[in-house]
């Protein structure tokens, strides 16, 4: 009896980590809202709740993800009483987005379909942080929640990074386009910024040259963190709950100042 029970301890480790398997692999191919309904990667905009009084609009990466799979995402966030869209497809390059055929437009979009809501909460990861913050910008969020936030698409940045898979995508941008939103540092130079919150994977190069351009800047506050996947790592404890939460339902005049930028939005 005792001879065999490695080999049950070890028949039991591989079935969970089989089961952990399957779960991502289903959790990347679900509804970002319902993990048994297939993703339809075509919708590029999905809502859901509508009923809610506040709102929470999540952007995926390149990789149609918030550095893990949206469904995960939603799954760990507040849900009751919050309208959440999820907003896919995004690229600088000004094809016509569900959303618009051009930024303006789709900021303009998103101020129409959070007109009403309080507060409006923009979250994003990796690249998904980089359309957060442009379009927290522009769409007037009132505060955005960013993992492993992509600052800028500057070229001699993005080579700095070492993330090839940024390169390409920012190689193929118009100047025009790149000059007006390609860097979070000029953009908030014309626009009013809103309030950056989040975390960023310190051990991690890429990651760690697009926080070290934002960390001073006043609007925004970064902590570094030693896990490289810190989106997980936020799920897995249920501190990514806490801090939504926080944003989602601040205490009286938690947001203070911050709810002028959506009246000045809905006006």
């Amino acid at each position: 009896m005792t001879e065999s029970q490695p080999s049950v301890l070890a028949d039991e480790s591989e079935q969970r980590r089989l089961a952990a398997k399957a779960r991502r692999e289903n959790a990347q191919l679900a509804d970002p809202f319902d993990r048994s309904t297939p993703r339809d990667v075509w919708q590029e905009v999905q809502q859901d709740n509508r009923e809610g009084s506040r709102a929470l609009v999540a952007f995926a990466d390149n990789g149609d993800r918030i550095n893990i799979p949206a469904v995960d995402f939603f799954e760990a966030v507040p849900r009751e009483d919050v309208c959440r869209i999820y907003v896919r497809g995004l690229n600088g390059e000004d094809r016509p987005h569900a959303l618009g055929a051009n930024m303006l437009e789709i900021a303009a979009s998103l101020n129409e379909l959070t007109r009403g809501y309080r507060p409006v909460v923009f979250v994003g990861a990796s690249l998904g942080a980089f359309w957060a913050m442009l379009l927290g910008t522009l769409a007037s969020a009132d505060v955005v929640f960013v993992v492993n936030p992509v600052c800028s698409l500057e070229v001699g940045i993005l080579d700095e990074a070492g993330k090839e898979a940024w390169v390409k995508p920012a190689q193929n941008l118009p100047d025009k386009w790149r000059d007006a939103y390609g860097d979070m540092r000029t953009l908030w130079e014309r626009h009013q910024p809103p309030p950056v919150l989040g975390y960023y994977a310190s051990g991690l190069h890429q990651y760690a040259v697009q926080a070290a351009l934002m960390v001073d800047l006043p609007n925004v506050q970064l902590k570094s963190v030693e896990a490289h996947a810190p989106m997980a790592a936020l799920a897995e404890s249920g501190e990514l709950h806490s801090v939504v939460s926080a944003l989602l339902f601040p205490g009286p005049g938690g947001l203070g100042h911050l709810q002028r930028r959506r009246q000045d939005a809905d006006n």
